[in-house]
């Protein structure tokens, strides 16, 4: 069953009982969220999606929720905390999860401090769906290489 999870808190009661691949993604432009998961939806089976357009409510819902993620998908320009500051909480919490940055912003502004603090991965967002097929390949060989670790 694919679900995905468009609200802010408070947290859906089905976001506690996820199944097959669980992801967090955080962006703070909806409509963008609501592209990725309906993207993903389709491309990948068995996969709950629980989105935030807030990174400190998507820290507050790692840090009470139980439910175990598979992985984190983040913008980096986001108001309150950039991706990268939300990477450095949500690793305190959750310090084996695959972390994907997606963003618009210039690569070489980010991903030499992205990969350097530890994210595994960078895709470039594109106006369309091209770097989506990008993400789903990408979560799929991250999810299935963090589970064979466990």
């Amino acid at each position: 069953m694919n679900q995905s999870q468009f609200t802010d808190p408070p947290a859906n009661p089905q976001e506690s009982a996820c199944t097959g691949i669980t992801i967090v993604h955080v962006d703070d432009q909806q409509p963008f969220l609501e592209l990725t998961s309906d993207y993903l939806t389709n491309e990948l089976t068995d996969i709950t999606i629980i989105n935030r357009t807030d990174p400190e409510d998507a820290v507050s819902f790692l840090e009470t929720n139980n439910v175990d993620i598979d992985c984190i998908v983040t913008d980096y320009a986001m108001g309150p905390l950039n991706g990268l500051e939300f990477y450095e909480q949500a690793k305190s919490l959750a310090p084996d999860i695959p972390f994907i940055l997606l963003t618009n912003e210039d690569p070489d502004a980010v991903v030499a401090d992205a990969f350097e603090i530890g994210i595994d991965s960078y895709i470039q967002k594109s106006s369309g769906t091209a770097n989506l097929s990008i993400l789903a390949n990408r979560i799929s060989i991250l999810v299935e290489l963090y589970r064979q670790r466990q």
